[in-house]
């Protein structure tokens, strides 16, 4: 089933990636302009000329795997006629952009979020007693490493591990259970990295992270 929230924000990630100087730009002031500029930016919405697939039968398939999506912009924005007049007449290219514009405010946050989510680690190959696997670090290479690669990564939603900032500035994670480590605490992983710890009762708890392609 086509997500449009899930598509829209890869989309601004994109947009963001290709378009927008980040230096000495935070994320909130990123938030900010980032509406006004994508809200008729055909790349992101198709709003501008009415068409984000410029394909009916794709932009149909999208609209029809997602009518309850239909049905609360309807309800939100209180056009059903005008969206039973669309539908009427096939126009599934003109509901689609709409529905990109209807998730966009959330698509941003997502986006924003998925930001603030990444960091860099490093991927250490050739570590005494685990020459098969590699180790992963943050902060630094590994000592015994026989060489390493740098790789960013994204921590996505996930009900166990936030981010948040030390008094110092430093990057760290808080727990569900209250608990708060450093990032080295629950780095681990073999063919790909993750966070893991156990709980207050002692249940483990993983949530592996995706690595972001390099750019």
């Amino acid at each position: 089933m086509y997500n449009y929230y899930e598509a829209v924000k890869e989309d601004v990630l994109t947009y963001i990636k290709e378009e927008v100087d980040m230096n000495g730009m935070d994320l909130d002031e990123l938030k900010e302009r980032l509406y006004e500029e994508l809200k008729n930016e055909d790349s992101i919405t198709g709003n501008a000329s009415g068409s984000y697939t410029f394909c009916r039968s794709k932009a149909q398939k999208y609209v029809e795997e997602n009518k309850d999506l239909v049905r609360e912009a309807c309800d939100d924005y209180r056009n059903h006629k005008w969206v039973a007049n669309l539908w009427l007449t096939d126009d599934y290219e003109l509901i689609d952009s709409f529905l990109r514009c209807y998730v966009l405010v959330n698509a941003i946050e997502m986006a924003i979020r998925s930001l603030a989510n990444r960091f860099e680690i490093y991927r250490n190959y050739g570590v005494l007693g685990q020459e098969k696997t590699p180790v992963y670090t943050y902060g630094s290479e590994h000592c015994f490493a026989i060489t390493s690669d740098k790789i960013t990564v994204e921590l996505p939603e996930n009900e166990y591990f936030s981010f948040y900032k030390s008094v110092t500035g430093e990057q760290m994670v808080e727990s569900s259970w209250g608990m708060k480590y450093e990032i080295n605490e629950l780095l681990d992983g073999k063919e790909k990295p993750y966070f893991k710890a156990c709980d207050r009762e002692r249940r483990p708890h993983k949530v592996y992270l995706k690595e972001v392609a390099a750019e």
